[in-house]
């Protein structure tokens, strides 16, 4: 079994002749266009990327043709955005913070709105939209004289609608905010809308309420699933029991939490979880439910028409753990007092269309570290030896594949990757319900899961402190990893650094894709992604934003490391990395920032990769020291403002056609206000042209030059 492959730097761009003369913006996409164009004529072209007149700057490092583009406002006023919540967890669920097109990205603010945007200076949520001339953002929440204290929920995988408590948890009463005077001042709980309308959560055909819990939003809000305790629906149970319902605006209310046979419970449902597209949901009842996270039994909803009860005991407990694939996943690793279990148990798979539950290991130790979304593929630590295989007492990593429902031994792990709520036994915390994650025992959300495996479970992306390559991993010095207490002396035990690693199922080849050349020591770490506490912290992701940090195809892995892995990276800083199969590491922020930089999202595909960092990479960022976000686009950038230009354009290439006329761009959404990124395009009378002026489109006149090759005067 292949152990370590060596990591190497991507292959080589060819960039852009320093000695070129500056040209105007007018011209960049001519230029462009011939550089791909004419790739095929010659080697030098074809190694040239179609996108090298906007790759600038710090842009020209970049592999696979990537380019920075800004993507939050050129200028924020000091506040830094992210995608924290004040509480984290309020109608939380995971959701992607950049749409699979990447023409989106969420973002919040705290303890201030943006310059020139609407807010409460509280708590505040923009969207940024990607146009043909940058990206552009608009606010998306509730203003101050709607609620003084929001607090926003997890949002589509479209971006189109998200839940919010308007009031804060009750953290200040407003009689006279719009979203609260209704209910006297109290706090109500809302989705919003594309339209930008706020509608209650909980809405059925015989009322509505104030108070509702969201559970999930999928695309086009298809499927609203929360729970409520008003009696919504006739066959709902009565007012004062909860129920768990689905719903879509100006759709139907369906009850969810229905017993076989459309039997109403009269007892409190429970959420446990959904599929990806909202037609299956798994739900438990009181007096079969142990706690938040542990029951007796357990239902799924298919299709708001049946339900069936996944088959277990009647006389022991399991823990939820996810529907992927069609099927019910669950341990019965639970304790006496119906918490999980950190010794772990037996893993189950339950079939959802024949009813039929497959044991997926009966070690009695066993706990999930993650489960592919098609329900293919389980890897699961273990003390235990199977068929021979891992290390008695010690945690191994181990695969099971239900084509074959055979499992293979993977790797042992290091004892403090499986020790606390999150880490590689950490699955069961990252699916549950996610509501409940402030009390500790239940679920927090999918990043604390130090896994990501690709749908089919092929490849798996992990977090570890063993040394499983050749490369030792043991920090250089206790301040590199920063395992010391608060007394600054070394924590016994944790002498060694977190490297990030690819296990493939199918070659079974186990990667160090986090690992410098060489045999070591360390002298950083390396993780998937960054955590952040909750209000105040630098760390822009929460427990509810995973970042997708393998793509699906298993390719690529983008991972955070304080290592300077590469020889340019010397600022001692944490730094955002791609390693690539065939080609090695890369570097995704420069390395020279003299602030930490961190991964936000990434698309599917990994062509867009999201950074959080304070370093300027693009001349219209003037957030100095604060910190904004770029998308590191492959083929991406954009015309720079004009006055960074110090040559015009010469030549019959830049002519362009004479009756052209700049295109604004398109301002589809309902408040586009504020700075942004690229401000809002007049249209330009006949001698003018569209030019950027301290940030903002204004139109100038013509300028006049000579043709090349010609003594007459010509428009440009």
């Amino acid at each position: 079994m292949k152990r370590r492959a060596k990591a190497s730097s991507a292959g080589s761009i060819q960039t852009a002749d320093s000695r070129r003369p500056r040209i105007g913006p007018a011209c960049l996409m001519v230029l462009g266009l011939v550089a791909f164009l004419g790739s095929t004529a010659s080697t030098a072209a074809a190694d040239t990327c179609p996108n090298e007149v906007f790759r600038t700057g710090p842009s020209k490092k970049l592999p696979e043709c990537r380019a920075y583009e800004l993507v939050s406002p050129s200028f924020t006023g000091g506040v830094p955005p992210t995608a924290l919540n004040f509480l984290n967890i309020q109608h939380g669920f995971e959701a992607p913070l950049i749409t699979s097109s990447a023409d989106s990205v969420i973002f919040n603010t705290f303890g201030g709105a943006l310059r020139g945007f609407p807010g409460t200076g509280f708590n505040d949520r923009y969207r940024a939209k990607r146009t043909a001339d940058g990206w552009v953002t608009e606010f998306v929440g509730a203003a101050g004289g709607q609620t003084p204290f929001p607090v926003y929920g997890g949002v589509s995988a479209d971006h189109e609608y998200y839940f919010v408590n308007a009031g804060g948890g009750d953290f200040e009463l407003d009689p006279g905010a719009s979203l609260q005077a209704p209910f006297g001042g109290q706090d109500a709980d809302y989705m919003h809308t594309p339209s930008g309308e706020f509608e209650l959560i909980a809405r059925g055909s015989l009322g509505e309420s104030k108070n509702a819990v969201g559970n999930l939003i999928t695309p086009g809000a298809g499927h609203v699933i929360f729970e409520a305790q008003q009696k919504l629906e006739p066959n709902a149970p009565t007012t004062g029991t909860k129920a768990v319902y689905d719903r879509s605006p100006g759709g139907a209310t369906n009850v969810v939490s229905l017993l076989p046979g459309n039997v109403t419970p009269s007892q409190h449902a429970l959420y446990l979880g959904a599929s990806a597209d909202g037609t299956e949901i798994a739900f438990a009842v009181d007096g079969k439910q142990v706690s938040s996270s542990v029951f007796s039994h357990a239902y799924v909803r298919i299709d708001n028409t049946t339900t069936k009860e996944v088959a277990l005991s009647d006389t022991m407990q399991f823990a939820f753990a996810g529907i992927f694939g069609d099927h019910v996943f669950y341990t019965d690793g639970v304790s006496a007092t119906g918490e999980v279990a950190a010794g772990g148990g037996n893993l189950y798979s339950f079939d959802i269309a024949d009813g039929t539950t497959t044991v997926v290991t009966n070690v009695g130790d066993a706990r999930f570290t993650n489960v592919s979304n098609d329900g293919s593929r389980v890897y699961f630590v273990s003390e235990s030896q199977i068929e021979g295989q891992g290390t008695a007492g010690q945690p191994n990593l181990y695969v099971w594949s239900r084509s074959d429902e055979h499992t293979s031994y993977v790797t042992t792990v290091a004892i403090s990757d499986v020790q606390g709520v999150a880490g590689l036994a950490g699955w069961i915390g990252a699916v549950g319900p996610h509501k409940e994650a402030a009390g500790g025992s239940a679920g927090g959300g999918g990043a604390e899961a130090t896994s990501r495996a690709t749908p089919d479970g092929s490849v798996l992306a992990f977090e570890s402190k063993a040394q499983l390559t050749s490369f030792d991993n043991t920090e250089e010095s206790a301040e590199d990893c920063g395992q010391i207490d608060f007394e600054g002396n070394p924590v016994p035990g944790q002498s060694s650094c977190k490297e990030v690693y690819r296990y493939d199922a199918i070659s079974e080849e186990l990667t160090c894709v986090s690992c410098p050349s060489g045999d070591g020591p360390a002298t950083g770490e390396a993780s998937l992604q960054t955590l952040g506490l909750g209000f105040g912290n630098t760390q822009p992701l929460s427990v509810l934003q995973p970042a997708a940090s393998l793509t699906t195809d298993g390719e690529m892995v983008f991972f955070e490391s304080t290592e300077g892995i590469l020889p340019q990276d010397g600022n001692g800083k944490r730094d955002v990395y791609r390693w690539r199969k065939g080609t090695g590491i890369a570097l995704v922020s420069t390395g020279q920032s003299p602030a930490v930089s961190y991964l936000y999202a990434v698309t599917p595909t990994g062509s867009d990769v999201v950074i959080h960092t304070a370093q300027k990479l693009v001349p219209q960022d003037l957030n100095g020291a604060t910190s904004a976000l770029y998308d590191v686009r492959v083929g991406g950038g954009f015309p720079p403002p004009e006055e960074t230009v110090t040559e015009s354009c010469a030549g019959d290439i830049c002519q362009g056609s004479p009756s052209a006329q700049a295109e604004a761009p398109r301002m589809t959404s309902r408040s586009l206000v504020g700075d942004g990124n690229v401000g809002q395009s007049p249209r330009c009378r006949k001698g003018t042209h569209k030019a950027s002026r301290k940030g903002k489109a204004r139109c100038v006149k013509n300028r006049k030059h000579r043709r090349a090759g010609s003594h007459r005067r010509a428009d440009r």
